[in-house]
């Protein structure tokens, strides 16, 4: 019988997720405390782009949902994280990703000094482009 995390560890999808592939592998090795501590990065890193997501998933209908400075300090202590990534690849698309909270934050604030409705139509107008989250309603 083949091991489920040799099967995990053949996955071509695995090399999207270069902290989970080393704790798999490690863990496959029997390294069990260090396969723990690429786990807990893998989760760290999986948590933080959530707490983003979460904060920003209704801002095109001027709905901000979390903290500035809770997101600013997210931000920083995130790009220290990324930082300290090894695999290149990782590290180039959390930074892609940071950036994008970051400006999406930092026209958040700009626009918040000008107007507080409308958002989507202001960044249009500054030449700003995101891809917003899609809403669906649903009549009861």
């Amino acid at each position: 019988m083949i091991d489920v995390l040799t099967n995990i560890l053949k996955n071509d999808r695995l090399n999207e997720y270069p902290l989970f592939k080393k704790f798999c592998s490690l863990k496959e090795k029997g390294l069990r405390k260090e396969s723990f501590k690429a786990l807990s990065s893998f989760i760290d890193e999986a948590k933080t782009l959530n707490v983003l997501w979460y904060s920003f998933h209704h801002i095109s209908k001027d709905l901000y949902l979390g903290d500035i400075k809770e997101d600013q300090a997210l931000l920083i202590k995130s790009r220290q994280l990324n930082n300290k990534i090894e695999c290149q690849q990782t590290r180039k698309s959390n930074n892609k990703q940071l950036n994008y909270y970051q400006d999406l934050l930092n026209d958040r604030l700009l626009f918040k000094e000008e107007q507080s409705k409308g958002f989507v139509e202001w960044c249009e107008n500054k030449g700003r482009s995101y891809p917003w989250v899609k809403s669906y309603y649903y009549e009861k």
